[in-house]
């Protein structure tokens, strides 16, 4: 669909001036100063001629096809523009012009924009965009200053960002350095294309091994998840920094794009289990890509045993106690050397240096570079060896320079396991080159060295870990069925997909009830959902009813609160260690989601859970559960019985499996407690809402995150 745009035969642009303070004549200088070998027309009634070209009155005056125009007019303007585009046959409007959906008072605007492309057929790139590069194409459609340069560098990366400026940045970094770059695609507000219909594009035709996002915004979260599948099975690294996370964030993306983004917990968990690095600054987002761009693969975590992990070796003793607690924070596994490593290195180390990961070779390699050399090709050929960090103590510039030649000679080392050369600070352009430009990596501080090991991790862990199990497709789903809103019905359903209950009953407090007869205490009285959600805080929950008088007492307080007449629940009370809560719920940027996460009153004070996408395979359930804090108790606290994990994983996974068809917008399915035990799981509670009443109210922003503070 966007071959056209990225490979175009011709391009024009409208509003061309030769002024170069005025946007639209350094755009015009952008094109002009790269050899784009297509044919380029200028477009402005009001001059003959526009930096050394001819100039046209309007599209159509040219006469010829035009596959892309770049407009740079006012705003009011900018709607008939690409009328007269349609009209004339160009196919992408690339729109830098604002005063659009990023400014309330614009919204005619917006819609006479919206129609005018529909009208006519003309593909909008923005508006509100800083314009594309196509780098393989000499093709910079652009008023960016990041492309004011004697030449386009090609390279393996694309980036696509909602914000121009961050963008351009990022791009100006990549040629600097000497990475390049493939595409550059500021996306505005989307009007029209968006984020996702680039990146498709991007990973389909196959060129770009790295694709760098920012995002401020996504509509269509379950299309991420599949494009995050593609990418990864195309071995091609993804890397993202989301901004307008929090409550001024979202108020300055609404500003910037028009538009509202959902809370940052919800981003960073699917860009997680959608295979997306995420990254948390403008430097990091830089770093990361050049990595991803580097690097060469590194093995899954766990997938080279307990054993596998990160090789440090320091010249700096205090470094090294810095990279071994980044390591532990940041979840990057460090390696154990095996013995005859270890007995090689004692060999080759002085008697007050350390031999065990992390290495201390001393400040005597200094003078020594063949015994760091030495040192590299033991634990380089160690097979617990994932990566290597090669630290450096201060004046490092000087340093390198003597070491570079052995460390670059070792490169059958560094061609198969990543080499981080980390420094305490900044060192000059043309040592980072000496670094970078040998296939290492360099970091400006360990933390930072240890950060990118684990960005390394991260796009291993997503191209090995994909589910073995086969998930449902459409067209083998069940009959359609909708989420019940009735407790009791609630409480069927989840028994009919397996997922264990107590016995219970609903009663009206006559203890002759011949239901409550068939019950064995302890049992438990509360208030069933439809009377109040949350019930705990209104006490309206009462258990460990040992005997027929305790439940008279608890049928006594009930009606206190609640009124003479309101039948309650009585069920037999669950055992268990640990309460777990499980929700599917159904979000307006990513689709039907599960949550699971401590439960009960935990819920509220921990709000530790984990989000995964539905479908979720039983492994992807598995792994996300072993993330929480409360695996631990799980797991067996302290010496405790540990608890029957797989009926937690086997009861979200029903739940998950039932709601990805029974599930729509506004829908939502929440257990709180499951209690947990040695023997398995129970589902004391379920709140439901089948969504079809308000179906406009389906997954707000900041749902998935209500069910955390919101226990019943």
């Amino acid at each position: 669909m966007l071959e056209d745009l990225f490979s175009p035969s011709s391009v024009c642009v409208i509003g061309a001036s030769s002024d170069p303070e005025k946007l639209s004549g350094r755009a015009l200088t952008r094109l002009l100063q790269h050899p784009f070998t297509g044919d380029i027309y200028a477009v402005n009634p009001k001059h003959p001629r526009v930096g050394g070209l001819a100039a046209y009155p309007n599209v159509a005056a040219i006469g010829k096809p035009v596959d892309v125009a770049l407009i740079l007019l006012p705003a009011p303007l900018v709607p008939d523009a690409v009328k007269e585009c349609g009209e004339a046959g160009v196919k992408f409007a690339v729109i830098c012009s604002s005063g659009f959906s990023e400014d309330g008072s614009s919204a005619h605007l917006t819609q006479e924009l919206a129609e005018a492309a529909k009208q006519s057929g003309v593909r909008i790139v923005g508006p509100n965009c800083e314009g594309i590069w196509s780098v393989p194409e000499n093709l910079a459609l652009t008023f960016g200053s990041a492309a004011n340069r004697p030449q386009l560098l090609p390279g393996p990366v694309s980036v696509i960002s909602q914000s121009g400026s961050i963008g351009a940045a990022c791009v100006r970094q990549l040629q600097d350095r000497e990475i390049g770059c493939r595409y550059f695609v500021s996306t505005g507000n989307e009007q029209d294309l968006t984020t996702l219909d680039y990146l498709e594009y991007m990973i389909d035709e196959g060129s770009s091994r790295v694709i760098a996002l920012f995002i401020e915004a996504l509509s269509d979260g379950v299309r991420l998840r599949q494009l995050g599948a593609r990418a990864a099975a195309r071995n091609i690294r993804l890397v993202a920094l989301c901004a307008g996370t929090s409550s001024l964030g979202k108020q300055a993306t609404a500003t910037h794009t028009g538009r509202l983004s959902a809370p940052a917990f919800v981003y960073t968990q699917m860009l997680k289990r959608t295979g997306i690095v995420q990254v948390h600054s403008i430097a990091d987002l830089i770093t990361a890509t050049e990595a991803a761009a580097i690097a060469p693969s590194v093995p899954a975590r766990g997938s080279n045993g307990a054993t596998g992990g990160v090789s440090v070796i320091a010249l700096s003793g205090g470094s090294r106690a810095l990279l071994a607690d980044a390591a532990e924070e940041l979840d990057v596994p460090m390696a154990s050397f095996d013995a005859d490593s270890e007995n090689r290195l004692e060999q080759v180390l002085p008697r007050f240096g350390y031999h065990k990961n992390p290495i201390d070779v001393t400040g005597e390699v200094v003078g020594r570079p063949e015994m760091l050399e030495a040192v590299m090709d033991i634990v380089g050929a160690d097979v617990n060896t994932d990566s290597i960090i090669l630290q450096y103590a201060n004046g490092a510039e000087h340093i390198l320079r003597q070491h570079i030649a052995g460390v670059v000679d070792r490169t059958d080392l560094h061609e198969r396991k990543p080499l981080i050369i980390s420094t305490l600070g900044r060192v000059d352009d043309t040592v980072r080159r000496l670094i970078t430009s040998n296939g290492l990596l360099h970091a400006e501080d360990p933390t930072e060295a240890i950060k990118i090991a684990g960005w390394l991790y991260n796009w291993a862990d997503t191209t090995s870990n994909g589910s073995k199990e086969r998930l449902p497709k459409p067209d083998e789903r069940r009959n359609p069925a909708v989420v019940p809103e009735e407790w009791q019905a609630s409480m069927q359903m989840l028994a009919n997909v397996g997922i264990a209950t107590p016995q219970w009953c609903m009663w009206d407090g006559v203890m002759s009830d011949a239901a409550l007869s068939k019950l064995a205490y302890p049992l438990v009285l509360k208030a069933s959902s439809d009377v109040a959600e949350h019930k705990t805080e209104l006490g309206l929950v009462h258990v460990g009813l040992e005997t027929p008088q305790d439940l008279q007492e608890a049928w006594a307080a009930y009606t206190q609160v609640v009124g003479a007449g309101v039948p309650c629940i009585v069920q037999e009370m669950a055992r268990g260690d640990v309460e777990m809560l499980l929700t599917t719920r159904w979000d307006s940027d990513f689709g039907p989601l599960l949550v699971v996460g401590a439960g009960g009153v935990l819920a509220e004070l921990l709000q530790d859970i984990v989000i995964l996408p539905i479908p979720a395979s039983k492994e992807q359930i598995r792994s996300a559960v072993a993330e929480l804090d409360v695996w631990k108790l799980l797991s067996g606290y302290r010496n405790a019985t540990a608890c029957d994990v797989e009926s937690v994983v086997a009861s979200a996974h029903a739940l998950a499996d039932y709601f990805s068809y029974a599930g729509r917008p506004g829908a939502e399915i929440e257990i709180n407690p499951l209690i947990v035990g040695p023997q398995g799981s129970t589902a004391v509670d379920v709140l439901t809402v089948s969504g079809i009443g308000d179906p406009s109210a389906a997954g707000q922003a900041g749902a998935v995150l209500e069910t955390v503070v919101q226990p019943c």
